[in-house]
């Protein structure tokens, strides 16, 4: 229950404030990356209440937009440059998520992607795990309804449904490592939502497809100088010299292509489930890049 998850939160919360032997220093944030007030948290306000002799200090650091970029920045300690090629090699492999999570947390950044250190995942269906679904389905989808000629050919009615119910039930077997009717109930049923889902947006692929003129040419495609067969990522050198650098791929969902009297236009589509909003501030903030880094 939510109650609950809201205990063991808390008692998280305890259990990593009585490990320091001498000294512990909180931290939060006073506004978020849009600039508007963050309300404290539940342990917060707690730890205030148990300690009022316990003061809050408030530190500005610079603005990634400050016009003085100098200004209210706190000096800490950091790691030398050898440390850090030590642990990061001479590229630095980045992704659009990899820099939004360092934007909005270097710490969290260094836990994930240094020390490889995960959250302890429970066994349900997730957001990511939902985007996965909807991601084979898509694509095993459209690639059976390509033709010889290398364009899509919409199926209708029942005849549609049949085959992305095929798919569905083969995504089902392979994650599940069980026949569809062992799969439990409640899992069952979080699938068919998202089947629903599925089905909803394979019509509109559909009919996108034929009205249009781009056709499919690669799924999934992956930028990285690791694989061979990809397109290279952009780099950027660190410095004068060309190592270090920083290395910016990823992978794209769909890639669509259209040849138009001696031009190809390309189309690169991502995949979204959930609504996106764009916001500048968070573009200037290290936020959200995703649409301005496939322009590079």
């Amino acid at each position: 229950t939510k109650q609950t998850r809201s205990s063991a939160e808390l008692f998280y919360v305890y259990r990593a404030m009585t490990k320091p032997s001498e000294r512990l220093i909180l931290s939060r944030s006073e506004k978020n990356t849009g600039g508007k007030d963050c309300t404290p948290g539940v342990a917060w306000q707690r730890v205030l209440h148990l300690f009022p002799d316990c003061k809050e200090t408030r530190v500005h650091l610079p603005s990634a937009v400050a016009s003085d970029p100098d200004e209210g920045v706190v000096h800490l300690p950091c790691i030398s440059p050898e440390t850090a090629r030590a642990l990061l090699g001479d590229k630095l492999y980045l992704s659009k998520s990899k820099i939004q999570t360092f934007a909005q947390c270097p710490y969290r950044y260094f836990s994930e992607n240094v020390l490889s250190l995960r959250e302890r995942t429970a066994a349900t269906v997730s957001y990511s795990d939902a985007g996965s679904f909807i991601h084979y389905v898509l694509e095993h989808y459209i690639k059976a309804c390509m033709g010889e000629d290398g364009k899509v050919h919409p199926l209708e009615g029942a005849e549609a449904e049949k085959l992305a119910d095929s798919i569905i039930a083969l995504y089902i077997s392979a994650i599940c490592h069980c026949k569809l009717e062992d799969v439990p109930a409640s899992l069952m049923h979080r699938f068919l939502k998202l089947r629903e889902l599925t089905l909803s947006l394979l019509q509109t692929l559909m009919n996108e497809f034929s009205q249009g003129l781009f056709v499919p040419v690669a799924f999934e495609q992956r930028i990285s100088e690791r694989d061979p067969n990809a397109p290279s990522p952009m780099i950027l050198p660190v410095g004068d010299s060309p190592l270090p650098a920083v290395c910016i791929g990823g992978t794209v969902d769909r890639v669509d292509l259209w040849r138009h009297e001696g031009k190809t236009y390309l189309r690169i589509v991502d995949y979204k489930t959930g609504s996106k909003e764009f916001k500048l501030e968070e573009v200037l903030n290290g936020l959200n890049m995703q649409m301005l880094l496939y322009l590079f």
